[in-house]
């Protein structure tokens, strides 16, 4: 079964390239909360739910510039695939790892 806990490594490929993201999250039931640290900012995991292996939540950028990026987000084992919709950009195919 998915666990999201803990401390993931994603990759999003990008329209302004390759962004990677470390997220520290935590669950009770289905509700996640935790951190996203992006090359720039540490910033709060709003919305979070997870379900059936898949995470989904948003966090608000304010570097390079202000946006929210949602992140819908399937966990199978420790292999991590799903789609990050930043502001304006279309919809960006993320890759990642669980690492604990």
């Amino acid at each position: 079964m998915a666990d999201v806990d803990g401390v993931s490594e994603i990759v999003i490929a990008s329209p302004i390239g390759r962004q990677e993201v470390t997220l520290t999250l935590a669950s009770e039931g289905s509700t996640v909360t935790g951190k996203a640290q992006t090359s720039a900012e540490l910033v709060d995991v709003n919305n979070g739910k997870f379900d059936g292996g898949v995470l989904t939540c948003s966090v608000d950028l304010r570097k390079p510039f202000p946006m929210t990026v949602t992140y819908t987000l399937t966990y199978e084992g420790d292999a991590i695939t799903g789609k990050a919709k930043a502001g304006p950009f279309p919809a960006s195919n993320v890759t990642g790892n669980k690492v604990s």
